[in-house]
């Protein structure tokens, strides 16, 4: 068992598909003890094991874009059930699922590295919307307030 993100899930071997496999427990309807036993592998870490699961959870935007900085860095920054990090030659390269691009433009603009996109074209358009939505941010002037004159306290003598 492992808790990730708010959520409890069992990761074990099913032996109908011969295969490691992962399951929110939320999401188990029923369980029918049998008895077969599995022994983990040696040196088996779940919680590796469920992080990499979830980042190859199908979502709808295939996104692959290179972080041009230290792969250290990048994957302290990045956790392992958001994207896959691959140390190339010109960054690391980071493959990722969206469900929404706004939410992948966020997460870019908020590391501290140059990035190239690959794929979806769509997420350049969602990084200049937000580019724009920051740059509308940062000329905004806060609005002048009068200065309201205190309201004086009521005693019970008044």
């Amino acid at each position: 068992m492992v808790f990730h993100n708010g959520r409890w899930y069992l990761v074990g071997y099913d032996h109908l598909r011969d295969t490691l496999r992962t399951f929110r427990v939320d999401r188990i309807e029923s369980v029918t003890s049998q008895a077969r036993d599995f022994t983990a592998p040696n040196g088996f870490d779940p919680v590796a094991h469920l992080t990499s699961a979830l980042a190859q959870v199908p979502y709808r935007w295939q996104v692959e874009v290179t972080i041009h900085g230290p792969i250290d860095a990048i994957a302290r920054r990045l956790p392992r059930s958001v994207a896959t990090l691959t140390a190339g030659t010109t960054g690391v390269l980071m493959h990722a699922r969206a469900e929404r691009l706004d939410g992948m433009a966020h997460l870019l603009a908020s590391l501290e590295w140059p990035f190239t996109i690959h794929r979806p074209d769509e997420l350049r358009q969602a990084l200049k919307t937000l580019a724009s939505e920051l740059a509308e941010a940062a000329e905004r002037e806060p609005a002048i307030v009068s200065a309201v004159p205190a309201r004086r306290r009521l005693s019970r003598r008044d």
